[in-house]
């Protein structure tokens, strides 16, 4: 997401969100993950294991925060809910045949 969101506004596009935006996320650098994947590979035994920071970032203070970088480019797009999307709702239904 933030990958996606930077490009967005690099090209002067608006970042898309769906929902409000008040979804959050834990964002990991990838280099902590990798770590965090080598010292998990030590361990004398094998698990599932949770890679985080235990920081919660909503999705619009992320866009906000990456638009402020860019000048003039905080401005969002939100399309309708989707599925998924944490916002309810989603397109209509395919229509159906009375046949």
């Amino acid at each position: 997401m933030v990958a996606v969101f930077c490009g967005k506004v690099l090209r002067g596009e608006r970042p898309v969100i769906y929902g409000d935006g008040t979804q959050t996320r834990d964002y990991v650098h990838v280099a902590d993950v990798a770590a965090a994947f080598l010292a998990a590979a030590d361990l004398p035994q094998a698990g599932v294991w949770n890679i985080g920071t235990g920081v919660e970032t909503g999705i619009l203070t992320l866009a906000e925060v990456i638009g402020r970088r860019r000048a003039g480019a905080s401005r969002r797009s939100s399309p309708p809910p989707g599925p998924g999307s944490g916002g309810g709702g989603g397109p209509p239904p395919p229509p159906t045949s009375d046949r």
